[in-house]
């Protein structure tokens, strides 16, 4: 049930179990709550508080919490401003989802001061048991690299992220990823450096090696079963930077698809 300050802010971290503890919330002039949990908010639970944001989310490693990074920013700063009282960042235990937030928070106030790592190690001076999953690390790692933008949803490296998670689901599931979930980018390749994979009846270039995405032929623990030297049959190719001017003439028009597309063989290989 304890609430456990960030940091010099006014900023604290806690479970769902410290909503319980009215004495330390009074204590610390708490103002403004965000939960980051996934369960139907009882809005009467949370009339004592000025303000309150509810972020959805579960605990497990393939959760997009970092589209939710300048949202929750924002409003710990919004709270943190006023001036009137503490900001409180709870999750279900005090212990992923809400590090999570705090440390995107702590990057985000200093751009450079401080590694995901780094914060989540301040952040544990008060509350050791802090450890966000390792997909939120990896989130906050991206994040860390990306500059803690303002606008993450539209910054090319955090859509390339999503494609090549959408591709890594795709191969594990042995088929190409949704149409709709591919993007193209008509700039980043010089003309000079296509022609690594031909169609073969035109020898039209189409990709680079460099375009390619690396994968497990085995996803998962089947991966363990399979000696390492075992190649796998598919090319998967990361269209974020295959030029339009390459890849759309070998598209058919957009249309409603109820199985996925089958391009030609290349160099012995399926392209997914």
């Amino acid at each position: 049930m304890a609430l456990n300050r960030v940091g010099d802010d006014n900023l604290y971290i806690g479970g769902l179990m410290a909503l319980n503890n009215k004495l330390a919330l009074e204590r610390e002039s708490i103002t403004h709550t965000l939960t980051v949990l996934r369960l139907n908010v009882d809005e009467e639970r949370f009339k004592p508080f000025k303000e309150h944001l509810h972020i959805p989310v579960d605990d497990v490693d393939d959760e997009d919490l970092l589209q939710h990074f300048p949202t929750t920013n924002a409003f710990i700063r919004s709270g943190l401003e006023s001036g009137t009282g503490g900001v409180l960042v709870h999750c279900a235990m005090g212990k992923s989802r809400s590090a999570t937030v705090c440390i995107a928070y702590l990057l985000h106030k200093d751009p450079g001061a401080l590694t995901p790592r780094g914060a989540l190690d301040l952040i544990r001076r008060t509350r050791p048991l802090c450890e966000p999953n390792d997909g939120f690390m990896e989130q906050l790692e991206l994040y860390h690299q990306m500059g803690c933008p303002d606008n993450v949803v539209d910054h090319p490296v955090y859509q390339r992220w999503l494609y090549q998670r959408a591709v890594q689901d795709s191969v594990a599931c042995g088929k190409g990823p949704e149409l709709d979930e591919i993007h193209f980018e008509d700039q980043g390749i010089s003309n000079n450096s296509i022609g690594d994979f031909k169609e073969p009846v035109d020898s039209t270039e189409t990709a680079t090696r460099h375009t390619t995405i690396h994968h497990s032929a085995y996803p998962g623990k089947q991966k363990r079963l399979i000696p390492d030297a075992t190649p796998c049959p598919h090319i998967v190719i990361d269209s974020h930077v295959i030029t339009a001017v390459n890849m759309r003439p070998h598209l058919p028009p957009p249309t409603h698809l109820d199985a996925p597309v089958t391009f030609p063989v290349i160099i012995g290989s399926n392209v997914l």
